[in-house]
């Protein structure tokens, strides 16, 4: 009998040996290390591209707006619509002397610049460029408080957000009470400006204004219809300037706030609301309004664009084709110091003014309550009204009616300044390398160089935390200057009401940093 063979019976494997599981877990690892790579590099390259994109768009928009305001090279980046955000930083150089200029931007770490002589996008910093930070400070201002210092307070935008200190009696911190701050607090978003990106801000005598998204935004005094929203209330929020009227479909690019009024430059025009305040708002009326008017273009303002907008205590004035034109009480520039025409005069060209074009304008109020004006031209600045306290800059305290020049013969020898900012009977302006100047009332140390004494003439700003560093921003306020350099904001004067936002409410002679948010 013969045995059958015994057939084998397969049996199948459960799960993964221990090799194999080592083997699955490598490639897997492998597998994600590739794909983070790849990740990483495109990344990488999205950020690179922006940065150097950032970069060239920068360039582009400054050099036509320097074209078609007849600027030498540089211009204000944030005027010529270059403005500083969350995501990306600009930092710029120029020599006008040399005619070369270099822009650098950073996108989340990464740096491109672009020069005159380097057209296109390279990686990398522009020589002397320490790299911009998306942590930072981009923009400051004080505002110059025309009816009493507690009225005043500062804003800036740090990491792209608005945040603001000082005093808080009409809400102009924007943080939804009227809560004094000694150290920055964020101007409310969760209202008007929800979703808005703010593109320049102002304010003056309790009440702040910003543009964002091409619109105007006010908060904080309201009287005679400073906010333009219609009506008179005080705001301890943004509210949204009213565009049902002659804003309508508008795009607005730059404001300005005085003592009552408010005037804005949109689509090339301009536009006030606010207090008359014998014609500050320029439409040949001598009532107020609660919301936006047309400034009269029926005289020297007629077939004329306009690009830049100051108001002061007494007044408002304008830039258009690179000319001054100014309207309401006190000082105008055109010779007079009475009661100003209810629209606008041309300032005076025939003295140091002949031939310049005007840039841009700064208002500020004098020693004894009336208004002063200088504008920015070709480099240089030209101021004229009161002159108490040596506010002109031009080595004297006497009253001008008519532009005098700012005397260059002292620490501004062979400097091109490329901001102004007004005050309470003083000036700042920031020059070609970074430096920063003002002249007029010392008190409290405000001018920035240790003192605290008055000086007719431009005296450089060096004291406390900001010696030795590149200023990028400056403002004067009444009787507190704010500035930033290297991303970082510092202030200096007067500190009662919290208005250095060092956290405390000393005075300082020097400047100190303000707390960062």
């Amino acid at each position: 009998m013969t045995t059958p063979l015994l057939k084998k019976t397969s049996q199948k494997k459960q799960g993964f040996t221990i090799v194999e599981l080592l083997i699955v877990i490598v490639v897997i690892a492998i597998l994600a290390a590739i794909t983070i790579v790849a990740y990483n590099g495109i990344s990488q390259r999205a950020k690179q591209s922006a940065a150097a994109s950032a970069a060239t768009s920068a360039a582009k928009k400054a050099l036509t707006y320097a074209t078609v305001n007849s600027e030498q090279f540089p211009v204000d980046l944030p005027t010529a619509g270059v403005n500083n955000d969350a995501n990306t930083v600009y930092e710029y150089s120029y020599d006008n002397t040399a005619k070369t200029y270099c822009i650098t931007a950073t996108f989340q770490q990464v740096s491109y610049y672009v020069s005159n002589s380097n057209p296109n996008p390279t990686a990398g910093l522009c020589v002397g460029h320490i790299g911009g930070s998306i942590n930072g400070w981009s923009e400051i201002l004080v505002t110059a408080s025309f009816g009493g210092v507690s009225q005043s307070n500062a804003c800036g935008r740090y990491n792209g957000a608005l945040y603001c200190w000082g005093n808080n009696s009409y809400g102009q911190l924007g943080n939804g009470n009227t809560t004094s701050s000694s150290v920055p607090v964020a101007v409310t978003t969760s209202g008007a400006l929800s979703g808005k990106t703010i593109t320049a801000i102002a304010g003056g005598t309790g009440t702040m204004c910003a543009v964002a998204s091409g619109q105007a935004y006010c908060w904080g005094k309201g009287a005679a219809g400073k906010l333009g929203n219609g009506g008179t209330a005080d705001s301890s929020v943004p509210v949204a300037v009213d565009t049902s009227g002659v804003l309508a479909g508008k795009t607005v690019t730059a404001i300005s706030v005085g003592y009552t009024n408010v005037c804005a430059v949109a689509s090339g025009a301009v536009y006030c609301w606010g207090g008359q305040n014998n014609g500050g708002l320029g439409n040949n009326s001598a009532v107020d309004s609660s919301i936006p008017v047309a400034v009269d273009t029926s005289g020297v303002l007629a077939g004329k664009t306009v690009t830049a907008v100051g108001t002061s205590a007494g007044g408002s004035c304008a830039v258009a084709n690179s000319a001054a034109y100014c309207w309401g009480n006190y000082w105008r520039g055109e010779g007079s110091s009475s009661n100003g025409p209810l629209v606008p005069v041309a300032v005076s060209v025939s003295g140091v003014l002949a031939g310049q074009a005007v840039s841009k304008l700064a208002g500020g109020v004098g020693s004894s309550g009336t208004s002063n004006t200088c504008a920015l031209a070709v480099g240089a600045v030209y101021c004229w009204g009161e002159g108490t306290s040596g506010a002109l800059g031009n080595s004297l305290t006497t009253n001008s009616a008519v532009p005098v020049a700012v005397t260059t013969s002292g620490v501004l020898s062979g400097k091109t300044i490329t901001k102004i900012s007004g005050g309470q009977a003083f000036y700042c302006a920031i020059a070609s390398g970074g430096g920063a100047y003002c002249w007029g009332d010392g008190g409290y140390g405000k001018l920035g160089n240790g003192g605290s004494g008055t000086s007719s003439a431009p005296v450089a700003v060096t004291s406390g935390a900001v010696a030795g560093r590149t200023i990028t921003d400056i403002s004067a306020g009444s009787r507190v200057a704010c500035a930033i350099a290297d991303a970082q904001a510092y202030c200096v004067g007067y500190g009662s009401g919290g208005m250095l936002g060092n956290g405390g409410t000393s005075d300082s002679a020097n400047y100190v940093q303000v707390t960062n948010p």
